[in-house]
């Protein structure tokens, strides 16, 4: 290897080393620091009126965990005459669409896509159908804490805030390296998520549980995550985004790394 080879490798190796120590490290310290430098902004304690909300289930062949999900979705505590539940299917092929028709009683709205176009695209279509003035997103293998969507509304009664973002958390009892690893990623996500809300400029929410503006809430391309597009909007029209830690929603992880790797192939 000559010397300007050599050069090229030592420069790529610190480029390479430089990535990670930004992400994993500098930034984390850096948030960390700029969120005591600002003041925190805090919910009201009381609200007077509620906001007329619509929770937003997306599911693509979620037959094995619809049903638990809308009985958690009916047991939440919320006024009944200000909540709607909308479940955005996208082109499913088994029993999902039937299983969720069986709730139209119970006041679940089926909004059913004949085709499977995509996530992004079933939550276009919901968002234009939504009849609240917030939005709450949700998949349909979360389970809510009963005060969740208590915890997340409360939040909108302060004009400057357009986005709040709820906690996720994983059980699965600890079992297989793909639990473990995921969930240690997500604790390390929501450190960071407790520092760029605490100064309201959240720069990604969590697709499980987050609250938005609907007026906030524009369309966008298929290959986008709207977890993270509309937060980055709101924040760019001049809103807060903020962090909710109270507002939990619960997942099992797949228990496996092959087991997580399909699924999040099947997010993307």
């Amino acid at each position: 290897m000559n010397s300007g080879e050599s050069a090229a490798a030592t420069a790529l190796f610190w480029i390479l080393l430089a990535v990670p120590l930004g992400a994993f490290v500098v930034y984390p310290v850096s948030m960390a620091a700029y969120s005591r430098l600002r003041r925190p902004l805090r919910a009201p304690d009381g609200i007077e009126t509620w906001p007329r909300l619509t929770l937003i289930i997306s599911a693509y062949n979620e037959e094995a965990v619809i049903r638990r999900r809308l009985l958690n979705a009916l047991r939440l505590r919320y006024p009944a005459d200000r909540l709607e539940i909308l479940v955005a299917t996208d082109g499913s092929t088994d029993r999902t669409d039937a299983i969720v028709e069986s709730f139209a009683g119970q006041g679940v709205r089926l909004l059913r896509s004949a085709r499977n176009r995509g996530k992004t695209a079933a939550l276009n279509d919901a968002v234009c159908a939504a009849r609240g003035e917030i939005l709450v997103f949700s998949d349909a293998n979360s389970l809510y804490s009963r005060d969740a969507l208590e915890r997340l509304a409360r939040w909108f009664a302060l004009r400057e805030v357009g986005c709040v973002c709820g906690r996720l958390r994983y059980t699965d009892g600890g079992r297989g390296a793909g639990g473990r690893g995921e969930r240690r990623y997500w604790n390390f996500d929501t450190r960071l998520k407790r520092w760029e809300g605490a100064s309201g400029a959240l720069l990604g929410a969590n697709g499980a549980i987050f609250a938005l503006r609907r007026e906030l809430a524009e369309p966008i391309g298929g290959e986008q995550s709207n977890d993270m597009v509309w937060p980055i909007l709101a924040r760019l029209r001049g809103f807060r985004v903020v962090f909710e830690p109270r507002a939990v929603a619960r997942e099992e992880t797949a228990g496996s790394a092959r087991g997580e790797g399909r699924r999040k192939a099947r997010i993307i």
